[in-house]
């Protein structure tokens, strides 16, 4: 404790009547009620930190949380648009494949036919 502090205390001791012993114990009471309302506020001011700090953990971890789901999601529609690519070029080539046959069975046919009205 500061001397200006000790020198304060004295004087209320002193304004409250106590001398001599008394005033000695009064001192030392006080210093004491001061000490630990010091270690008190501390105490409360440590927890606070500590609370914050959870707090700030708590919100990283969320954040890392959330951007790991956007990734994951930007993952799922990259994935979804091959698939959606893929199943049109399938869809595409089913289509071209379809029209060759049908070409190729049209050619057939009049070929066919043809080779009757030779004969004929």
């Amino acid at each position: 404790m500061a001397a200006k502090e000790l020198k304060t205390l004295v004087d209320i001791g002193t304004s409250l009547g106590y001398t001599g012993e008394d005033l000695k114990q009064w001192l030392n009471d006080e210093r004491m009620r001061i000490d630990k309302e010091k270690e008190k506020r501390q105490e409360v001011e440590e927890k606070r930190q500590e609370e914050e700090k959870k707090r700030q953990e708590v919100e990283k971890k969320q954040a890392f949380e959330l951007e790991k789901l956007k990734i994951e999601a930007e993952k799922a529609n990259i994935e979804a648009e091959k698939e959606s690519e893929r199943i049109q070029i399938e869809a595409e080539m089913e289509s071209e494949r379809m029209k060759l046959e049908a070409e190729a069975e049209r050619t057939k046919i009049e070929t066919e036919k043809l080779t009757i009205e030779a004969e004929q």
